[in-house]
C-alpha cells in the first residue's frame, strides 16, 4: 500500500501522537493527585503486559519451554500487580481527594 519510507514515518507520527497524548493524561492525572498518577501508570502498565502476553501465546512456538514459562509468568504477575495497584489506588484517588502542592 505505502512503500516503506512513507509508511515509517507514519509510524512515526503516530507514535509521537501517542506519547503526547500520553503525556497530557499523565500530567493531568499528577496535577489532580498522586494516587490517581499511580492509578494511570498501573494502567498503562496493565495494557503493556496484556498486549505482550497475547504475543507471547500467540508466538509459543518461537520461545522454548523455559524461556515461555519465565516471559509467560513475568507478564502474569504484571498483570495482577497493576491491576491490584488500579483497584487500591483508583478508589483511593476517587473517595480520598488529596491535592497535590506546589512549592
Amino acid at each position: 500500500m505505502f512503500d516503506p519510507s512513507t509508511e515509517r514515518l507514519f509510524l512515526i507520527i503516530i507514535g509521537i501522537i501517542v506519547g503526547v497524548l500520553i503525556g497530557i493524561i499523565l500530567f493531568y492525572s499528577y496535577s489532580n493527585s498522586y494516587d490517581m498518577f499511580i492509578a494511570i501508570i498501573s494502567l498503562l502498565i496493565l495494557i503493556y503486559s496484556s498486549l505482550r502476553l497475547t504475543y507471547i501465546l500467540q508466538k509459543k512456538d518461537l520461545f522454548n519451554e523455559r524461556d515461555f514459562n519465565v516471559q509467560m509468568g513475568t507478564d502474569m504477575f504484571m498483570i495482577i500487580l497493576s491491576g491490584i495497584f488500579i483497584m487500591f489506588f483508583g478508589i483511593k484517588s476517587v473517595f480520598f481527594r488529596n491535592k497535590t502542592t506546589y512549592y
